[in-house]
């Protein structure tokens, strides 16, 4: 049996030509079925085709097996999960509440207006011609990498909608659809929009109410994870609320046709949602795209975009990839003590060159320090039993302090005659010196005589 690394290889390989095929819709990795239906260890390669009439065709174009690796065909179609209404049939429908403070989770959507002619209504399954303004959801807020400026995070095809999107385009939330009114309920600009073979992500700037970094119905957000198989992971949209699902795959690519003049698009290593039956009925439906998904620590792992009609199945982008192509971070609760530390940091950098300047020299002089350690904790003993003889002296000291200071006058008073003496000290010092050997030699005859001179002096006297 393959491991999931191979099967991942093969299926990079060969998923390019399939996805060009009108029949498939996707193509990811799945697990084998035993008779009962269950799932086996034993994993394959799944092609999603668009219609059930799709699933026997494919079969009979296709081969049993690549490399080794069986082949699945499954009918599952993907669709964008953002809604669009005629302007003129606008009504009120799912979460439709105006929020002060922003958040997560909530309806969001462009105030312009689309023009769909037959072909463009006819692609997006709207009913008719005619002007269509659209809905979806504000997913987090986030913060620009360069201005740290606050951001709304959602889809492409939420903000933007088609090729004629421009910065500054207004924002609303509500949505027009949900009974938003531009311009008294804008609150942002598009700043950037992006749809590739990764993302489908858009940001805009926030100019009107207070913000929240946090998600309706889940809480703050606690940062970012990576998105692996069997994750247990929920999302709030503005049209199913707060749905729980499981991560079924990692590797899924999808082909979605976007209509609006930008065609067919195919995103490659997405993350594919399955509903939990046993706590929701969908993950997504229309109206949720822009959503975060977000773990039970309440991480974002990907940004919701699509799924199946039914909502019973849905795909995210990997978020790391939508923040790094958008150049954001996830807006996440600041603590108390953030602003100070961030305050500071240009001091700190700016005397960090100084610091490692000094480290050699620190460093340099580490080992003199520890070698002389000992000695400093050897002497201490000696210097403790010292210190009583020392504190025993000390009334003596300053008794004759009075003395001392009394006799400085005079002390200072002869100084300029000792100075004015040295020279001639300095200049007799060698006669004094060479006549020393002579005085020593004659110290015995001195000493000797001493007796009789001290005897003598009386009659001296």
């Amino acid at each position: 049996m393959k491991s999931i690394e191979e099967i991942i290889s093969i299926k990079s390989k060969v998923e390019g030509e399939w996805l060009k095929l009108p029949e498939v819709s996707g193509v990811g990795i799945g697990y084998e079925l035993d008779k009962k239906g269950d799932k086996t260890e034993e994993r394959n390669i799944c092609v999603f085709v668009k219609n059930d009439k799709d699933v026997a065709r494919m079969k009979k174009k296709m081969n049993k097996s690549v490399e080794g690796v069986k082949i699945a065909v499954v009918q599952r179609e993907f669709v964008l999960h953002s809604r669009m209404m005629r302007v003129l049939d606008i009504e009120r429908k799912a979460d439709t509440g105006s929020y002060d403070p922003l958040r997560g989770g909530i309806s969001i959507g462009p105030c312009r207006s689309v023009y769909y002619d037959e072909e463009n209504a006819a692609c997006n399954g709207a009913p008719g011609p005619g002007w269509y303004t659209f809905v979806g959801t504000l997913g987090a807020f986030v913060r620009d990498n360069d201005t740290g400026a606050i951001m709304m995070l959602s889809n492409f095809h939420v903000m933007a909608v088609d090729n004629n999107w421009s910065v500054g385009d207004t924002i609303a939330q509500p949505s027009r659809v949900d009974g938003g009114n531009c311009p008294t309920d804008v609150v942002g600009n598009l700043q950037r929009a992006i749809i590739n073979s990764q993302v489908d992500a858009a940001v805009a700037n926030h100019t009107a109410r207070s913000y929240d970094c946090s998600i309706a119905e889940i809480g703050d957000v606690a940062g970012t994870a990576t998105a692996r198989v069997g994750m247990a992971v929920r999302k709030r949209g503005c049209t199913t609320g707060l749905t729980h699902g499981t991560v079924d795959t990692t590797n899924l690519s999808v082909s979605i046709d976007y209509c609006n003049g930008i065609g067919n698009v195919v995103l490659t290593n997405q993350i594919g949602i399955a509903v939990d039956p046993a706590q929701s009925s969908q993950f997504g439906n229309s109206g949720d795209s822009g959503s975060v998904v977000v773990d039970n620590n309440r991480n974002v792992v990907g940004l919701y975009f699509a799924g199946t009609p039914d909502g019973t199945y849905g795909i995210a982008n990997p978020i790391d990839v939508v923040l790094s192509s958008l150049n954001v971070s996830m807006c996440t609760k600041v603590k108390k003590n953030e602003p100070d530390i961030k305050k500071n940091e240009p001091d700190i950098k700016k005397n960090e060159p100084d610091i490692k300047k000094n480290e050699p020299d620190i460093k340099k002089n580490e080992p003199d320090i520890k070698k002389n350690e000992p000695d400093i904790k050897k002497n201490e003993p000696d210097i403790k039993k010292n210190e009583p003889d020392i504190k025993k002296n000390e009334p003596d000291i300053k008794k004759n302090e009075p003395d001392i200071k009394k006799n400085e006058p005079d002390i200072k008073k002869n100084e300029p005659d000792i100075k004015k003496n040295e020279p001639d000290i300095k200049k007799n010092e060698p006669d004094i010196k060479k006549k020393d050997p002579d005085i020593k030699k004659n110290e015995p005859d001195i000493k000797k005589n001493d007796p009789d001179i001290k005897k003598n002096e009386p009659d001296i006297k």
